[in-house]
């Protein structure tokens, strides 16, 4: 946490979201600017002869992603959440 001369506070979140995580704040930087480089782009024919595309995270997005949903969200889904 630093503090601005003016009084203000600039936490390090990305600090305290890497330690939690296991990771270096320098790796959560890396996935979070380089998004091309962790998305594997694939196209797959529909019955209608369309294409769907699938963007597929890659190994260590996929890691942090599961860590974020293991440790940094919250466990509960509210009773009036819905899904299609």
């Amino acid at each position: 946490m630093i503090r601005l001369p003016d009084g203000r506070l600039i936490l390090d979140l990305v600090g305290s979201v890497a330690e939690v995580l296991g990771v270096s704040p320098r790796f959560l930087y890396f996935l979070s600017n380089h998004i091309e480089e962790n998305y594997k782009i694939t196209k797959i024919p529909k019955k209608n002869g369309k294409f769907r595309t699938i963007e597929a995270p890659s190994e260590m997005l996929k890691y942090v992603q599961s860590q974020i949903l293991k440790h940094v969200l919250p466990t509960e889904v509210s009773t009036i959440a819905t899904a299609f």
